[in-house]
């Protein structure tokens, strides 16, 4: 059985995943404990009303997963370092979504799907606490977008999504899908100790 999941998880890191080959659960267990420990640093002055985002650069090195290149950001915004060495692939990016607010849940931002489509990732993970969330990148997924179009739109979903009475992770949710079912890229929601589930599929 371990083996099984480890086989699944290389396929989907090293972008050998087929959107007809999708698998329903995914475990990132072995990383989780990293993950964890950066979502713990994005909070620790939270009390203070002081938040900050952590990342890393994800790479499949020796047959492991990887968080590489850990950076620190500000409240909402980070720049990863995305240099990767000769003996590992580039796999993605991972980054923590810490609010002030206390909010939690939050999945990817229209600024985050413009990066992970950009960047050809073949996973991107967003840690928001109580939940992360995965984008898979398979072979029907989009391989460019326009960083503009594509943050108008997921702001104008967000919007009308809390219009409509929508909790704020709830709206997020929703337009992540909605983006999701646009560009043809699979949404794995689960909880911090690294167990996920497919949540949509295009």
């Amino acid at each position: 059985m371990a083996t099984s999941r480890h086989n699944i998880l290389q396929s989907v890191c090293l972008g050998q995943c087929k959107s007809t080959d999708l698998p329903a659960q995914l475990d990132l267990s072995d990383n989780a404990a990293e993950m964890n420990r950066l979502w713990r640093r994005s909070i620790q002055q939270i009390r203070r009303g002081i938040v900050t985002e952590f990342g890393a650069t994800l790479v499949w090195e020796h047959g492991r997963l990887l968080l590489i290149n850990i950076v620190q950001g500000t409240a909402g915004e980070i720049n990863l370092k995305m240099q990767v060495y000769k003996a590992q692939r580039f796999v993605g990016t991972f980054h923590t979504h810490p609010y002030e607010e206390g909010w939690l849940g939050i999945a990817f931002s229209g600024e985050d799907f413009a990066s992970a489509i950009n960047a050809q990732e073949n996973l991107s993970i967003v840690h928001g606490g109580n939940r992360i969330a995965v984008l898979v990148h398979t072979d029907k997924s989009s391989k460019a977008v326009n960083r503009h179009s594509i943050i108008k739109r997921a702001n104008a979903l967000l919007k009308r999504y809390l219009i409509e009475g929508n909790l704020f992770d709830e709206a997020v949710l929703k337009l992540n899908i909605d983006l999701c079912a646009i560009h043809k890229i699979p949404l794995y929601l689960g909880t911090p100790d690294g167990r996920l589930t497919l949540r949509y599929k295009p």
